[in-house]
């Protein structure tokens, strides 16, 4: 047997054994900070679901600086948040890094790009390493000047047009982006998959049951009011920071709220609109999923709308906490008019208030009843493995929409 035989064979070995472990074969995926909870959800999802993954990820300073990924990995660099402008040097760095290993770019079936400028540079180092690899738009959110009639808005979207020409499959979290801005701003027409954010079951293991999750309610506020209001994630809404300020004010001892998350837009404005309220606890950020049980255990309801972009992105998505609390029994509130109202609703799983209004939630907490609690909380809990956890069986069809891509 000669040498050039045997390393036929053992290669012929080695990809047998890569296809068991890995049955879809290999992917990569680009990121913007791979310090973000996200990247970590997205990265153990799909190599839970037989995609050899390679990461290429760039950073945010301010986050995480010691964190390093549990996936095989490649550090683009450090970008900065909320400005294309200063990103651009970085992300031509960036360019560089994907086109020095195109030999990984060529042995992939897909390249899926979370946010609009990692998938500006991944069509760019598609072209440029003459990959195969079909081109996978992820989008978490669409940034408001997307929405934009200024010139600002027109250049980005004619330049995401050219990525939309691009691209096997759009990815988004919510049904409300495809209708309400790429169908009726992009005019787009292509596929899409909606990748809800749902938790992962791998990461979450055994979940509590109601008795426990009463015992954390219990344990947390002994002398609480009848009914426990959560509000978590980026805290940065100031019309709900405004709502549930106000509410609080004038139900005093009927009501608490309960806050963790980050205060990353509006600092100086959270402290100030919640200061001197005793019926409003802040315990800080908190780590997903760990601290999950320890931030929800404590409410009865969760604070789910979103009024940081009314005109643009904030009617259209379907957040983080609606997932969390629902997989976790916890009640959630909406607003009419929003996507997370429409799910709700659409499952009535909670409560769709009339209005974003402190008069509309203060007549509602007034009026709330305890048996009618129960039984959304019960359906809730019902709904987890089917509409809050996300499974072997999402991620197939997301492989499967790839595939037919």
């Amino acid at each position: 047997m000669t040498k050039e035989t045997i390393k036929q064979n053992e290669a012929s070995r080695n990809e047998s054994q890569s296809m068991t472990e890995y049955p879809f074969g290999k992917g990569v995926f680009l990121g913007h900070d791979c310090t973000h909870v996200d990247a970590r959800k997205r990265t153990m999802a799909l190599e839970s679901a037989g995609v050899q993954l390679k990461g290429f990820f760039f950073r945010r300073e301010k986050n995480n600086a010691d964190y390093q990924p549990e996936w095989e990995n490649v550090e683009l660099g450090v970008t900065a948040d909320n400005n294309y402008l200063k990103r651009v040097p970085a992300l031509l760095k960036g360019l560089k890094i994907l086109v020095d290993h195109k030999k990984d770019l060529r042995a992939a079936k897909f390249i899926m790009a979370r946010n609009f400028d990692m998938m500006f540079i991944g069509m760019l180092a598609k072209v440029l390493t003459g990959s195969k690899a079909k081109l996978v738009y992820d989008v978490p959110d669409v940034q408001e000047f997307f929405f934009g009639s200024g010139a600002k808005g027109k250049v980005f979207r004619f330049l995401e047009k050219i990525i939309l020409s691009q691209i096997s499959l759009l990815v988004v979290t919510s049904p409300g982006f495809v209708r309400g801005y790429f169908e009726k701003f992009q005019n787009f027409k292509g596929k899409h998959f909606v990748w809800e954010n749902k938790l992962l079951s791998e990461q979450m293991g055994e979940m509590p049951t109601s008795d426990k999750m009463d015992r954390h309610r219990a344990n947390t506020f002994t002398t609480q009011s009848p009914w426990v209001v959560c509000w978590h994630g980026t805290l940065r809404c100031p019309k709900s920071m405004g709502i549930l300020a106000e509410t609080a004010k004038r139900m005093g001892s009927k009501v608490r709220f309960y806050l963790r998350g980050k205060q990353t837009i509006y600092p100086e404005l959270f402290e100030k609109t919640f200061a001197g309220i005793e019926n409003v606890d802040f315990g800080g950020e908190y780590r997903t999923p760990d601290d999950l049980e320890e931030i929800y255990g404590p409410a009865h309801f969760n604070w789910c709308p979103d009024y940081f972009d009314p005109e643009g992105n904030s009617p259209l998505l379907l957040p983080n906490r609606v997932y969390q609390g629902g997989a976790l029994g916890v009640v959630p509130l909406t607003i009419e008019g929003q996507e997370s109202a429409n799910y709700v609703g659409e499952h009535k799983l909670g409560h769709v208030l009339p209005e974003a209004s402190a008069d509309a939630l203060v007549e509602f907490l007034e009026t709330a009843n305890w048996d009618e609690y129960l039984k959304a909380r019960q359906r809730n809990y019902d709904a987890r493995d089917t509409l809050f956890l996300e499974d072997a069986n999402d991620l197939k069809k997301l492989l499967e929409a790839i595939e037919a891509s």
